[in-house]
């Protein structure tokens, strides 16, 4: 899963003033989570060193703190942080989106400082040494773990449910202390079953609430966490740090949690927390699969498991439903706007990518070589999508889009088929991204779902 991380630029160091980077053909600086002055200062970032990929995603999925519009997205700015780091590295890859891009920085382009950094078709940054056969292979490990704890602990506990049985969470408190490793990499133990959870990205904030958690949570990241409504009156603890987006440490320790859910990057103020004793859990997922495991797995850490099998088994039959609607259906060529301007599009292996593929989509942009590649006009209209999908991150109407230049060009245009999206359906990595999948659905085939017309 916008759905926060640390975006401290590190400390100049003596000596004559560093030279401008040179920059990269096809290196795009916008990253997933945090906003930077790069743009003012020249700084480098420091990059993670860890063998995590880290994707760059649109929207206020999981921007926290009080970043605006007017604060730019840049690189990610990462710390190595303490806490043990698992032998066989994260759970899962990353990949919750931003939001409030700047054009100028957007459209950027820069060298990276550190030799960690390597470039994966679909992705913007990917750091570390793990190669995309090594992390599916991870996946594919995962399933297999989750099949394992479903037979072997959800079944049995269910068995209990009956007259006499062991309540969901008397049956879940049964599994503690856990130790999982998080999506940083790190080995995290929960000695007991939380009750006081500060979350520090609103795709966390969704899930904790989606499993009946809501009254748990004494803290969120910022202003994004805005779903449920409930979650709007919760004490906010972002906002720190040079740019504000950082939480600041000491409103999170006045709240005394015994849980921080957090997303990728900001090692530094994680280090800073699980030193104050406090176990800081990282989430990130990467596709609708990765996403459900992300559930199941804060089902496990919260004592939620039964709830949490549920629920993704209720999100997986619709996923199935809506799946085997648009196999009887042609699939339809689509465009995704992420951002204008520049026209800027999604690569094949974001997470709303891989929500277009399950929607019936066959996106224009399947050749690209990064996650948010830059699109000309004149390919998009040779190209010549059915379907022409807007991020409401566009901050844009569809009307407007007709009004560009070249862009009548466009069938989807002349043929009203151009669509503005809630971006927090389809780029929050959280429970209500299966209505994000269904919408998309119905945008592309409309006949294969009358009933919705």
């Amino acid at each position: 899963m916008y759905d926060a991380a640390s975006c401290r630029a590190s400390p100049p160091r003596a000596g004559p003033e560093p030279t401008a980077p040179r920059r990269e053909a096809g290196y795009n600086p916008r990253n997933r989570i945090e906003a930077s002055r790069w743009a003012e200062t020249g700084r480098h970032p420091v990059r993670p060193r860890r063998g995590k990929p880290v994707r760059v995603r649109h929207g206020r999925a999981t921007v926290t703190g009080e970043r605006t519009r007017e604060m730019p997205l840049g690189q990610l700015l990462a710390w190595e942080g303490s806490g043990e780091r698992s032998p066989d590295g994260p759970n899962r890859k990353p990949g919750d989106l931003p939001r409030g891009a700047s054009a100028a920085l957007f459209a950027q382009e820069r060298r990276p400082s550190h030799g960690g950094l390597r470039r994966e078709p679909g992705a913007s940054f990917v750091w570390g040494g793990r190669d995309r056969e090594e992390l599916d292979m991870d996946r594919a490990c995962r399933r297999l773990l989750s099949a394992v704890f479903v037979l072997t602990v959800l079944v049995p506990a269910c068995a209990q449910g009956g007259p006499g049985g062991g309540s969901a969470s008397s049956t879940a408190r049964g599994s503690f202390p856990v130790t999982l490793t998080d999506d940083d990499g790190v080995r995290v133990t929960i000695k007991a079953e939380p009750h006081r959870i500060v979350t520090f990205a609103p795709s966390n904030t969704e899930i904790l609430f989606a499993l009946g958690l809501g009254s748990r949570v004494v803290g969120v990241s910022g202003k994004y966490d805005n779903y449920p409504a409930q979650a709007q009156s919760i004490q906010r603890v972002g906002g720190a740090g040079e740019f504000g987006v950082d939480p600041n440490i000491e409103k999170v320790v006045a709240l005394h949690p015994d849980l921080l859910l957090a997303i990728s990057g900001g090692d530094e103020w994680k280090a800073r927390l699980r030193g104050l004793g406090i176990p800081v859990f990282t989430l990130n997922a990467t596709g609708f699969e990765d996403l459900l495991g992300d559930i199941r797995t804060v089902g496990r850490i919260t004592g939620a498991a039964q709830r949490a099998a549920v629920l993704t088994s209720s999100m997986q039959k619709r996923a199935d439903a809506i799946s085997q609607a648009v196999s009887r259906e042609p699939r339809t060529s689509c465009f995704f706007e992420a951002y204008y301007p520049p026209l800027t599009t999604i690569g094949p292996r974001t997470f709303i990518y891989d929500l277009l593929n399950r929607a019936g989509c066959a996106p224009v942009s399947t050749a690209a070589k990064s996650d948010y590649p830059q699109w000309s006009v004149d390919r998009l209209v040779e190209e010549n999508p059915r379907v022409y999908l807007v991020s409401s991150e566009s901050g844009v109407s569809v009307a407007s889009v007709a009004k560009r230049p070249g862009f009548g060009g466009l069938s989807a245009v002349r043929a009203g088929r151009v669509f503005l999206l809630d971006s927090d359906l389809v780029t929050r990595p959280g429970p209500r991204v299966i209505d994000g999948l269904a919408l998309l659905a119905r945008l592309l085939h409309p006949d294969a779902f009358p009933s919705a017309a």
